[in-house]
């Protein structure tokens, strides 16, 4: 199994990822993460699993009214896995000026 990282669907930024190499860390790591309920108190019912991408993160925070929507803040951040946990810590988080640098 290469690397692949694991996410609850009803879960926000990296509350309950996991990344996992084996299958037994897979396993071990659903059982783990599906047994506790989101920082909102939703019992998760399933997980995404894909594989590991390097490179930055783009997040997007939107606002919407009446079906329209526009963009309020951009930001990009660059994160690494701690050794020897299940987390991850950003090494650098940056809000984007002009929303046409993401691409």
């Amino acid at each position: 199994l290469a690397a692949v990282v694991m996410k609850p669907r009803a879960s926000a930024g990296s509350e309950g990822v996991r990344r996992v190499c084996s299958q037994r860390q897979l396993d071990a790591a659903f059982e783990e993460v599906m047994k506790t309920p989101t920082l909102f108190g939703v019992d998760k019912d399933s997980m995404v699993v894909q594989e590991e991408l390097i490179g930055p993160q783009y997040v997007l925070n939107f606002v919407t009214l009446n079906g329209h929507h526009v963009v309020s803040d951009a930001w990009v951040a660059e994160k690494e896995w701690v050794p020897g946990t299940n987390g991850v810590v950003y090494t650098r988080q940056q809000l984007v000026l002009d929303t046409r640098e993401i691409g």
